[in-house]
């Protein structure tokens, strides 16, 4: 629960950087869509040291550059997924974090990947050019997450949805109770074919599941370098 929830809170901050380089017009100005790929110290977890200072889970992103071939999340998530099965095959010491990631950052040795995110400002309420229209700032405007991590949990996360009446709506398909400091997050449960049955949403996750498959290999859980 506690790599759960922190995957929550890492993928609440990076859509708000997200969105921030975006509204900033960065260059070269990053799409609407990025992935982002997850890494658990499996030592750390059980750690309480460790958890409050936030050295359990890691991200590798891969920013998209805005352009004709990223301006739709489903044909972002095909052409890595495609990407990441080629370099499988090909690739000798395949890592997401070297091959495909464009900041992995650092992280201690022994890390092992967890699950894979998708992110997106284009959310129900509309594009994100619309949404930046009415939002005083990057960090008010809305992104939506979708997260599946390497014990089957998928989490969706609304970051800053229409109503405004909470800053996150949090679905998720395991529980995010009794982790520490987290006792109190506000989150829906939601059956897994609830989630991914959606109509509007069936794609993407189906692309994430692929490409979360892809990455783990068959070797599952193990550090790749």
């Amino acid at each position: 629960m506690v790599v759960r929830n922190r995957a929550v809170d890492l993928m609440l901050h990076a859509g708000g950087m997200h969105a921030q380089h975006v509204w900033e017009g960065l260059r070269p100005v990053p799409a609407s869509h990025a992935l982002m790929f997850l890494y658990v110290d499996l030592r750390a977890v059980a750690d309480p040291r460790a958890v409050k200072a936030d050295r359990v889970v890691f991200v590798a992103p891969r920013f998209q550059v805005a352009g004709p071939e990223a301006d739709d999340l489903v044909g972002v998530l095909d052409g890595v997924t495609r990407n990441a099965l080629r370099m499988r095959v090909t690739e000798r010491g395949f890592d997401v974090r070297t091959h495909l990631a464009t900041n992995p950052g650092r992280m201690p040795d022994g890390v092992v990947y967890a699950g894979v995110a998708a992110s997106t400002l284009d959310t129900p309420a509309g594009p994100f050019a619309r949404a930046r229209q009415v939002a005083a700032n990057a960090w008010e405007a809305p992104s939506r997450c979708f997260v599946e991590l390497f014990d089957g949990t998928r989490i969706l996360i609304d970051r800053n949805p229409a109503d405004r009446q909470s800053r996150a709506v949090i679905r998720s398909t395991r529980t995010l109770d009794g982790a520490g400091g987290y006792t109190s997050r506000q989150w829906v449960s939601v059956s897994a074919a609830g989630l991914v049955g959606e109509p509007q949403t069936r794609s993407v996750w189906w692309l994430l599941h692929l490409l979360h498959l892809t990455v783990a290999g068959p070797e599952g859980l193990a550090d790749e370098r």
